[in-house]
This record gives C-alpha cells, sequence and structure tokens, in this order.
C-alpha cells in the first residue's frame, strides 16, 4: 500500500500523457519500454500471474517481502528461473523512516539472503521501500538502488481489475514503472489484461534493470529512480549467444561469442544455464550427441538473452578394430586415417600415422584411434601385447593380474573368452572350473561315460565335467545335472582343488597357519580343503585377514591363485 496523496498528484500528471501511434510490438531497439513491477508478495495469487506472463513471453520485476519469500520458496525460484527480476522489499512492509540506520540495513539484508537462497542463485539486488518513504538514513542504510513507481493503478484501494487495467493504460507512457501488488487476485488480473492492450499498442514489456540498462542509465547505490525516459540511444535487447563448432586436431570444439559486456553462461547436461551454468571463458572440447544450452547475461538477475539449445551432431569415427598376428599390429577401420602409440601416450592425430603392419615387441601397450578431416577422433581402442607374446585387449600390465593371467593363458589352463579378450571381471562357473582341473591333470583319457540332462556333447566343458564327477572332484545335483553355469565360491574352488590335489596324491601336510578372521563362516564340509590350500599358500586371505567364503570368484581372482599353482 502506497501514500495515497503522492500517488495522486501522479496520476494527475500522467493523465496527460497519451498512448502513442501504435508500433509493432516485440523486441526491438528504439521501441517504447515499459517496466511492470510487483509488491508485497509472492503470495497465493503469484503462481497465476507467472502462468500469464509466461503465456505472454512478458518478465517482470517481483519486490518480494522477506517474510513472505522465506513462505513461498518455490514461487521464488520459479520467478527467478523463468526469467523475472527478483528484488527486495525488505523483510517486515515497516515504515523505514521510523528505524535506525541498522535496523534498516537488517530488514534487507535478511531479506536477500532469503531470496538468494530460495531463487537457487539469483543476486545483485535492487530494492524499493515501502510506502515510498526515504530519508537520507533510509538511503544510506540500503545499500542498493532505489527503485520507486511512475504508475500506480491503486489495486490495493479498489480491487477491480477493469479498473486496474485502465488506469495503468491510460498512464502508460515509454520509460515509467507500473506498480502492482501481487497479492490480490484483481491486481493479478488487471495487469494482465492491461499488458494485453500496451502491447498491443507496441510497449515491449522489460524489467527494471533491463530498462535502465537500455537507457544508458548507470544505478547507484542509495539514490532513488522513478523512471528512465527514451534518450535515442537504446542498444536493444540482449541477444542470444552464437555458437560455432570446429574440429580442431580431431577434437570437436565448441566457440560461444555474445554482445560485449555480457557473460555467456552454459551448460552441457541439458539443465538450465542460468541457474546451473558455468560462466564460458574460451572455447572448450564437446563431442557429438551433447547440447549445449547457453544464455548472455548482463546480470542473471534481470538482464539476460533468450536462450539457445544446440544438440552437436558432427560424426564421431568408430574406434579402430586392433589385432595382433605374428607379433604385428594390424589395425582396420571405415574412418580414412588411423593413429596410434607405443609408448603408452594417448593416441590422437599426433600420434603414429598407421600405414600398414607394424611389428611390436612383447610387453607393449598400444593405443589406437580413428580419424579423418570430416570426422571427430574415435574413442581409443587399447591393447596389450604381453612379455610372452599374447594379445590382451582388456588386460593392461598396470593391471594387479596382469602377470598371472598371461602366465595361465601361457600355460593354456585358462583361455580367452574370444575376440582376444580376457573378460577379467566376468564371474567364474562351474564349467570353466573343472576345465582348467582337467587341462592342468593334462586331460587323462576318460575310463567311464557319464550323462547329464544339462551338457551336450558340443559343449567344450563335456569330457572334463565327466571326468571331474568320475573322479568325485565335482557332484552332481539331486537329479544327476551337473549345473555348468552355477558360480563358484572361494570355498568351493578350495574344495575341488583339494580333491584334485587328493587325485594326484600332492596334498601336503596341513601346517598350522594363522585362523581366518571370518573362520566360523566357512562351511564344515569344506574345512579340511581350506586349510589344505591354505597351508599350501594357493587360496589366501585378504590383506585384513578375512577369507570371505561365500565371495564368488572373478576370472581375475583365479587367474592370479592358479598362478600359484604354476610358481610351485
Amino acid at each position: 500500500m502506497k501514500t495515497p496523496v503522492k500517488t495522486m498528484l501522479a496520476l494527475i500528471v500522467l493523465l496527460a500523457a497519451f498512448l502513442t501511434v501504435p508500433s509493432p510490438a516485440g523486441a526491438v531497439r528504439g521501441g517504447k519500454l515499459i517496466a511492470l513491477t510487483f509488491d508485497d508478495g509472492p503470495g497465493k495469487p503469484t503462481e497465476g500471474l507467472l502462468d500469464g506472463l509466461r503465456e505472454r513471453g512478458i518478465r517482470a520485476t517481483f519486490f518480494m517481502l522477506g517474510n513472505c519469500a522465506e513462505s513461498y520458496p518455490n514461487t521464488v525460484a520459479r520467478a527467478y528461473r523463468e526469467g523475472h527480476q527478483i528484488a527486495n522489499h525488505s523483510w517486515s512492509h515497516a515504515n523505514l523512516i521510523t528505524l535506525t540506520g541498522r535496523e534498516v540495513t537488517e530488514e534487507f539484508r535478511r531479506t536477500n539472503a532469503v531470496l538468494t537462497k530460495n531463487s537457487g542463485g539469483a543476486g545483485d539486488f535492487f530494492a524499493r521501500v515501502p510506502y515510498g518513504n526515504v530519508n537520507d538514513t533510509v538511503r544510506s542504510a540500503v545499500e542498493m538502488p532505489i527503485i520507486g513507481w511512475t504508475i500506480d493503478p491503486l489495486d490495493w484501494k479498489y480491487r477491480n481489475a477493469e479498473t486496474v487495467r485502465q488506469n495503468i493504460v491510460s498512464a502508460a507512457f515509454d520509460g515509467a514503472i507500473i506498480l502492482v501488488h501481487d497479492i490480490h487476485p484483481t491486481s493479478v488480473d488487471g495487469a494482465l489484461r492491461a499488458v494485453d492492450d500496451l502491447t498491443a499498442a507496441g510497449y515491449e514489456f522489460v524489467t527494471v534493470r533491463e530498462l535502465f540498462r537500455r537507457r544508458g542509465i548507470e544505478l547507484q547505490n542509495g539514490v532513488v529512480y522513478r523512471s528512465a525516459p527514451p534518450n535515442g540511444n537504446d542498444p536493444g535487447p540482449i541477444g542470444p549467444p552464437v555458437l560455432s563448432e570446429s574440429i580442431v586436431n580431431g577434437k570437436l570444439t565448441v566457440t560461444l561469442s555474445a554482445e560485449k559486456g555480457t557473460e555467456i553462461w552454459c551448460t552441457l547436461d541439458g539443465s538450465d544455464p542460468i541457474l546451473n551454468g558455468w560462466k564460458y571463458t574460451a572455447p572448450f572440447e564437446a563431442w557429438a550427441g551433447i547440447t549445449v544450452r547457453a544464455a548472455a547475461a548482463v546480470s542473471r538477475n534481470g538482464s539476460k538473452s533468450g536462450e539457445i539449445s544446440v544438440t552437436l551432431s558432427n560424426p564421431r569415427a568408430e574406434p579402430p578394430v586392433m589385432a595382433v598376428k605374428n607379433g604385428q599390429l594390424i589395425l582396420e577401420s571405415a574412418a580414412p586415417e588411423l593413429y596410434y602409440t607405443t609408448d603408452g601416450s594417448p593416441a590422437d592425430r599426433n600420434g603414429i600415422r598407421y600405414e600398414g603392419p607394424v611389428d611390436l615387441e612383447p610387453g607393449t601397450v598400444i593405443r589406437a584411434c580413428a580419424s579423418g578431416a570430416q570426422y571427430l577422433d574415435s574413442e581409443e581402442t587399447r591393447g596389450w601385447f604381453s612379455g610372452r607374446g599374447r594379445f590382451f585387449r582388456d588386460v593392461d600390465p598396470g593391471d594387479w593380474f596382469a602377470e598371472a593371467v598371461d602366465a595361465v593363458v601361457g600355460a593354456r589352463w585358462l583361455q580367452g573368452t574370444g575376440n582376444d579378450c580376457f573378460s577379467p571381471a566376468t564371474t567364474l562357473f562351474r564349467g570353466q572350473l573343472v576345465t582348467i582341473l582337467y587341462r592342468m591333470a593334462g586331460k587323462p583319457e576318460l575310463t567311464e561315460t557319464v550323462s547329464f540332462p544339462d551338457v551336450s556333447e558340443m559343449d567344450y566343458f563335456r569330457d572334463a565335467a565327466q571326468w571331474a564327477v568320475s573322479n568325485g572332484i565335482a557332484a552332481c545335483g539331486g537329479d544327476g545335472s551337473f549345473i555348468p553355469g552355477g558360480t563358484v565360491t572361494r570355498e568351493t574352488l578350495a574344495g575341488m582343488l583339494y580333491r584334485y590335489f587328493v587325485l594326484e596324491g600332492t596334498v601336503p601336510d596341513r601346517a598350522d597357519a594363522v585362523r581366518f578372521k571370518d573362520e566360523d563362516e566357512i562351511d564344515p564340509a569344506f574345512r579340511e580343503a581350506v586349510d589344505a590350500v591354505r597351508s599350501m599358500g594357493i587360496l589366501i586371505g585378504d590383506t585384513e585377514g578375512y577369507f570371505k567364503p561365500k565371495s564368488m570368484l572373478t576370472r581375475s581372482e583365479t587367474a592370479v591363485i592358479l598362478n600359484r599353482l604354476l610358481s610351485r
């Protein structure tokens, strides 16, 4: 609620300002600018107001009371997210000229904190003092530009939408600031009707910050501003950033540009650049398929451009297919250019251009990529030509299990899974385990035939399953099935290894050993086996002294255990 006498005087003066000849609406340089502001909220009617402003593509300025902003945090956040300017109307709507300077400062400081928190990041606030009452104490204590108004439709008094509309439209002029209260439904209704009328009459609605920016007025703290008349020097609205793409050394590089004096805010994850963005400072590498969202701003709170959203589509080359045959590197790709390195450095266009098969030294790590003038560099293809002359796509010499894998594959106890892969993280299955033990035994001739309902003549583990069951190393299920896909735990591995050693006659005397901290979790049926393999130093606990008997074994763990057998 404002001072009635002052407001009526202002209206009498402004009644002489007639609407000019209608001109095309829209954001143009040199057009008629007008700022719509709302006081005393947010409140229940504010959400409907925001709906109406969004439908019309209009941005307004909300001078919010701190105690109301605290009660409606989602409304504050929405207003900021949708591009409206968030501003400060004190905490409690007190008559500030009756307060001390410290009390005035606290009214606005407390409100600023709530507005920033509930909006998700708004800052750089303007102030409006309740009732328009200002004295020297208030000017020095506010520490922000103070925004008054030139059009007051007395919406708080009349509570009639049509009256509000008429009072706004009849008093409108270029550079005016309109005061309305978004705590009254009639005020919201009347303001939106006036927006429609004035838009049709060629007015462009802007935030208060934009009004003064486009009129070239630099606002000072503690100074009261009530309007921004045209001065013939309108730079126009802030244009959205311009995005350009280029391929630099096989990398997609994004460059953003915008008007001088603005900052560019952008995101690559699809989120709002004003709320969640980072400030653009230099061209950056990107990749096909991501969406760049960006907006330019003098201030993200009330003075920003429209947003651009660009999904990058430059094609990325398919990674090359890598193979090693007879000690030579072979690379294949549909892309015209292939590059590789053998010194551990990343593969890109700075690497060695592939022209044909390359002789490799054992122990070499190969990294390769595909590229070309019209392509982005592909993702890397990596491989390891091991010290024993075997090629792995998914084992690196730095892996804790690398040497063990190389050794047991060389012994032909545990083979790869195809396509030069070892699949170190894959779980070990019963069919694989009996095959390993069968190979360790030298693939002895079968002395009897055992059939299983879940093992066919085509299965690679058929002979191994028959051998293991015939010799008591593995047991069948209740229905005679072998269950080749059953997982192997640490204690079941101990059981099969122990029975294998019994068959071979190589079970050592069990020596006293440090007990496992989880000894009680070992199934009694496996205790003797666990003690035996522990005494042999083949199956040991972890660094903290746990055996983890129920843990399933991976192929990498199995390789390390088998390598201990090899070393014996």
